[in-house]
């Protein structure tokens, strides 16, 4: 069986990240998904300003390799 393990909502963390919308970094608040599949992880922080602004995003997203800061557009 093939599975995808995903977690999301507010993030709870405050390290740094970079937006996977603007590409600013932030450190804490705004959102924040993770998919794992097959071993690698994909993260999709969103900083505090984008979720106000844009609320809804979406992108095509690539589990064949780890990334820390998936790049995604807006709904």
């Amino acid at each position: 069986m093939r599975s995808l393990r995903l977690k999301f909502g507010r993030n709870p963390y405050t390290s740094e990240f970079t937006c996977a919308h603007c590409r600013g970094r932030f450190a804490g608040g705004g959102l924040y998904a993770r998919l794992e599949h097959a071993g690698n992880l994909v993260d999709v922080p969103v900083c505090p300003d984008c979720e106000r602004k844009f609320g809804l995003f979406e992108g095509e997203v690539d589990l064949g390799h780890d990334n820390s800061s998936h790049p995604i557009g807006v709904a």
